[in-house]
């Protein structure tokens, strides 16, 4: 995780040098006093200040300062990376069009210009003109505005998503369960009591047998949960027949964060005991390498994170360590944080992969690839007789907002039908 934060550090300072050029850009052919140096000095330093209010908090003691550095700076990241993405498409297309106007009409794309001998020549017109600097760049400063409100928004929506599927087998008296899945709620700075709130009177209304947390209930730090104990008592109120499930995630260690991951991996990152203890107020039961049985034919196998354990030794058992004792005519559901080794478990025999962490990507483009990284990046996937489930999660990582993907809930539908 150190060498990918190496890399996103010089990226990040490569994006705000490249948008602070254009910035200025932009704003003279409104101003002219922007040319002027003392202008771009002053106007640097804010916005550079402002971009780097994130990675500041890294290094601060953890407190509301602390909050509101994470939360500004956060977005001012998002804002940042947004803003580089269109402006740059906008300058390759700009571009792409230069070169093809160059070859249809090159008179178009050329203009006489006298240099300091009196000399006159003929040169090529820049991509970014007067009139692109005013039109494409208010446009894409718009653009940038309204996907930010309508993300920061969008996140705090949750929305239900519904799944109804059949499995081959006996589940004694069970015919029918329905679960609710939820994962990544990153009790923090960002999601609260309020979220909370939606959260569980959305699961209540769907009236579910059962209800897993696949992981990343925190977001490292227990001092930026608000209001843990009223966070607590709404979390207890959630009512399931057989009751709440949960696992742990790579989140839920106490560690400082930057750009949205944990910095110090290469050290064993705990879990703070006052994160079991909220869970067992919470209602919800922990399994950290254990098995839990539903009635007497439905196990849940809640596993610790891949990532980080929270504990000192770093090491988890394995899948198949856990299923060994397990009579394999029964359910068998694998509960964990991240979806990983999907064929392993299928090939093991369990039934039923629930898990959270991808997020779905979160936001664009970083949706793009989620497929690519996990065999199921969201939603439901099958791999043989294994029925894999991965939730986009409740919460939100880094920038609280979400752009092509939903903060929800999933609701599963199974009927047991013995083949």
């Amino acid at each position: 995780m150190t060498q990918f934060l190496l890399l996103i550090g010089p990226t990040y300072l490569i994006a705000l040098a490249f948008l602070l050029h254009w910035a200025f850009g932009w704003f003279e052919t409104f101003f002219p006093f922007a040319r002027s140096l003392h202008f771009r000095y002053i106007s640097g330093i804010i916005f550079t200040v402002f971009a780097l209010l994130m990675p500041a908090a890294f290094f601060m003691v953890e407190g509301k300062v602390q909050g509101f550095f994470r939360r500004v700076g956060y977005m001012t990241v998002a804002i940042v990376i947004y803003l580089s993405m269109f402006i740059f498409a906008v300058t390759v297309i700009l571009w792409i069009a230069h070169q093809i106007m160059g070859r249809i009409h090159p008179d178009r794309i050329y203009c006489e210009v006298t240099d300091k001998d009196g000399m006159v020549k003929r040169v090529k017109r820049p991509l970014w003109g007067p009139w692109a600097y005013r039109i494409l760049g208010t446009l894409i400063i718009a653009a940038v505005a309204a996907v930010s409100v309508y993300g920061q928004y969008h996140a705090r929506d949750i929305q239900v998503h519904r799944y109804k599927t059949a499995v081959g087998k006996s589940a004694g008296n069970i015919d029918h369960l329905k679960v609710v899945l939820i994962g990544d709620l990153h009790l923090g700075y960002n999601a609260g009591p309020e979220l909370m709130e939606q959260m569980v009177t959305k699961i209540n209304a769907e009236k579910p047998d059962v209800v897993f947390v696949a992981g990343d209930i925190f977001d490292n730090q227990w001092n930026a949960i608000r209001e843990p104990e009223r966070t607590e008592e709404i979390l207890a109120g959630i009512k399931a027949a057989y009751g709440v499930y949960g696992v742990m995630g790579n989140h839920d260690v106490e560690d400082k964060l930057i750009f949205g991951f944990n910095f110090s991996s290469n050290t064993a990152l705990l879990t703070d005991p006052r994160y079991v203890e909220f869970c067992e107020k919470a209602g919800i039961k922990l399994l950290q390498d254990e098995v839990a049985m539903i009635g007497d034919s439905i196990y849940i196998v809640g596993r610790l994170d891949r990532e980080e354990t929270g504990n000192e030794k770093q090491t988890r058992l394995s899948s198949a360590e856990l299923i060994e004792k397990l009579d394999k005519s029964k359910i068998i559901i694998d509960l964990e944080h991240e979806p990983a080794d999907v064929e392993t478990l299928a090939a093991e025999g369990y039934d039923f992969l629930m898990a959270g962490h991808t997020h779905a990507g979160q936001y664009f483009p970083i949706t793009l690839g989620m497929d690519f990284l996990w065999y199921n990046g969201w939603g439901y996937r099958a791999c043989g007789e294994l029925q894999t489930y991965v939730t986009s999660g409740v919460g939100c990582f880094g920038p609280y907002f979400r752009t092509l993907t939903d903060s929800e809930i999933m609701v599963i539908d199974i009927d047991f039908k013995e083949k």
